[in-house]
């Protein structure tokens, strides 16, 4: 049954959900992903937006998810992990276990209370999921049928079966779980290289930048930053087409925005 929502003062109807309440996000193994990167210490943007393979839109759309199935809080200035996402992670990745404890959060999740019975294996069209969605929430048919979309990846998620067709249990998939496991960490390496990177002095910055010309190819770098520079801090000169000689002057810059290009050449 739809829960009914009641009018305020003046006659608008005071909606039971905010939108943000109703998960966008898809994968609740990018879920158990974050968890896993903020247990770990992955705190970099740019670093947890490659590792979930999302932008920026997306990975809100994950952090969101993880906070309404209180796998993760925001109470500081950075996400922890809580006792639910530390159960959440004994559990083996894809394993029946970790499908129970999926299914829990969300059968404890405030917005989700109204689709528990959908959880738990009730029959609904996708149409009917999207106009409970509508009713609660106020959002549009076309929004909520995208939403309700969400929830029934979701639902088919932690009703998978671990047996096969003719009874024969399947082992968890070991190779998604190294994957995972190796995308930490190469998030985790970025997030160390990029502190260590911000915190160099402005020379040997400059320098190190120099090394990396000289690295892939480009000959005579030389680091003439300072004073009366015209903004060049590297000159070099770039091989081509049958050895042709480019000169090339390079200005470095060090943006702290995690989608700015690290380096500016002209």
């Amino acid at each position: 049954m739809v829960e009914r929502h009641t009018p305020r003062a003046g006659g608008t109807p005071e909606r039971l959900h905010r939108t943000a309440d109703v998960p966008q996000a898809n994968r609740l193994e990018n879920v158990r992903q974050l968890a896993a990167a903020v247990r770990d210490g992955v705190r970099d943007t740019a670093a947890l937006l490659q590792m979930l393979d999302v932008d920026a839109r997306h990975f809100a759309y994950y952090r969101r998810a993880a906070l309404i199935l209180g796998v993760v809080d925001a109470g500081g200035s950075e996400l922890s992990l809580t006792a639910r996402g530390r159960a959440l992670l004994a559990t083996v990745d894809g394993s029946p276990e970790e499908r129970v404890c999926f299914l829990e959060a969300i059968r404890d999740a405030r917005a989700l209370k109204p689709f528990a019975s959908f959880f738990s294996g009730e029959e609904l069209p996708l149409e009917e999921v999207a106009k409970r969605l509508e009713a609660l929430t106020g959002l549009s048919y076309s929004t909520a049928l995208r939403r309700a979309a969400t929830l029934l990846q979701w639902r088919k998620y932690v009703g998978a079966t671990s047996e096969s067709a003719d009874g024969a249990p399947s082992l968890p998939d070991v190779a998604a779980e190294i994957e995972a496991r190796v995308k930490r960490h190469n998030a985790l390496a970025k997030q160390g290289f990029r502190a260590w990177l911000e915190k160099m002095d402005p020379r040997r910055f400059e320098k190190l930048v120099a090394e990396l010309f000289a690295k892939i190819g480009w000959v005579d770098v030389k680091v003439v930053g300072g004073a009366g520079d015209g903004g060049v801090d590297i000159t070099a000169v770039q091989l081509g087409l049958g050895q042709h000689r480019e000169p090339v002057g390079i200005q470095v810059k060090r943006y702290s925005h995690p989608w700015a290009h690290a380096l500016s050449v002209s």
